[in-house]
């Protein structure tokens, strides 16, 4: 029966490649390791950084009567032939206590955007019954404002309504409680809107 072979030993030089192999992959993977945890010299903690805005591609429009973005200086005054205004009522005809709506609308007829100034201070309103001014919001303003806006090519702005409490005015009647009432019943009125000397066609409208 034959013995069996002992194992030769290897060479000492084959032990020591070996041992070279095993270490320089363990070098390897710690370099690895090291590269992800260790921040870099040239690394920056996100929150100390603001992001940059980015560019705006338009206006928003401000959320205010009469709507349209607020002029600038590079946009040319609208020239008054393009300008055309309109009186406005919520209604033809106004029964019992019922206060008539006063607007205007303003169009830019024009084929490029214009600047105009519609603020308070060259809004005017005028009823008038016959050849009787009966009402004209000049008579008692107070805080009149401008505010000059741009305006687009074709594009029409509303003001804010302004209430009539159907009574004549007038300066010297300003502080009373209680001023002389219009006449009711049917009576005819007219409402008539300037916009500095700009004039609006007038509109007819009851009060019974």
């Amino acid at each position: 029966m034959s013995t069996p072979e002992s194992p030769r030993s290897q060479p000492p030089s084959v032990y020591r490649r070996r041992r070279l192999v095993v270490f320089g992959g363990l070098a390897v993977v710690i370099i690895v390791i090291l590269l992800i945890v260790w921040p870099r010299g040239d690394a920056r903690d996100v929150s100390d950084v603001s992001p940059s805005p980015s560019p705006s591609t338009s206006k928003g429009l401000q959320d205010l009567d009469p709507s349209g973005a607020p002029a600038d200086g590079d946009v040319a005054a609208c020239a008054p032939s393009t300008v055309k205004i309109e009186a406005v009522l919520d209604a033809s005809s106004y029964g019992g206590e019922q206060q008539p709506q006063l607007s205007m609308s303003i169009t830019n007829s024009s084929a490029t955007a214009c600047s105009v100034d519609v603020g308070t201070a060259v809004q005017e309103y005028i009823i008038t019954s016959g050849e009787d001014r009966i009402w004209d919001s000049k008579d008692c303003q107070s805080d009149a404002t401008n505010d000059v806006r741009t305006i687009k090519a074709g594009e029409t702005l509303s003001t804010t309504p302004l209430a009539w409490d159907r009574t004549r005015s007038d300066p010297a009647t300003c502080d009373q409680t209680s001023r002389t009432p219009a006449i009711a019943g049917g009576a005819t009125y007219r409402l008539q809107v300037k916009l500095g000397d700009l004039e609006s066609e007038t509109k007819i409208f009851l009060l019974n």
